[in-house]
């Protein structure tokens, strides 16, 4: 994996850094501070490619093993209310909200506090005969602390702040939401 930050200003990029990863990156980033955090999810393992980008530097740092993310889970990296480092481990019907992230192990471990558990039928007031058999993150707003979610029902919006949701679509077809805002007139 390698980068370069592109200073607008002087309209040149920087030196390229790189560091080594063993999956590709498919899901959008958080920038929590002046870093942005990838997930980074290889079979059973988690961890996040930070990208610093004061020093620029990149590196991998690996989830705990006191975390506990199902083999067939779907997580997301998030910013929580405090403005800090989170993420959201969807299985099944259970989205758990982790916080408080701290970086020990000289910079190589990722440890966090289990913030807040969601029985994901429950919230979105399915009918008790309906039941979220699946369920997987499919896109995320880092403005609003907004996650996508895909079930078998159809995507649902859910603001983690507040845990009000919307229903976006029935459609089951689509896989991913890169979710836009723009202040300009079109």
């Amino acid at each position: 994996m390698c980068a370069s930050v592109y200073d607008s200003e002087s309209g040149k990029w920087g030196e390229i850094i790189s560091t080594q990863t063993f999956s590709d990156i498919c899901k959008p980033s958080v920038m929590v501070g002046n870093k942005l955090y990838f997930l980074i999810r290889h079979r059973r393992n988690s961890s996040f490619l930070q990208f610093d980008l004061d020093s620029p530097s990149m590196a991998v740092i690996q989830m705990s093993e006191d975390i506990p993310i199902p083999e067939r889970s779907h997580v997301q990296a998030l910013r929580t209310q405090d403005g800090g480092l989170g993420f959201a481990v969807v299985s099944k019907h259970i989205m758990q909200l982790w916080g408080k992230i701290t970086i020990s192990g000289g910079g190589n471990v990722v440890r966090g506090e289990l913030q807040k558990i969601v029985e994901l039928d429950q919230l979105l007031s399915l009918r008790p005969s309906t039941n979220v058999h699946e369920s997987s993150v499919i896109g995320y707003d880092e403005a609003t602390n907004t996650i996508f979610l895909w079930t078998t029902m159809g995507v649902f919006m859910i603001q983690l702040d507040s845990m009000k949701f919307t229903k976006v679509s029935e459609d089951t077809c689509i896989r991913r939401y890169f979710p836009f805002a723009s202040f300009y007139p079109w």
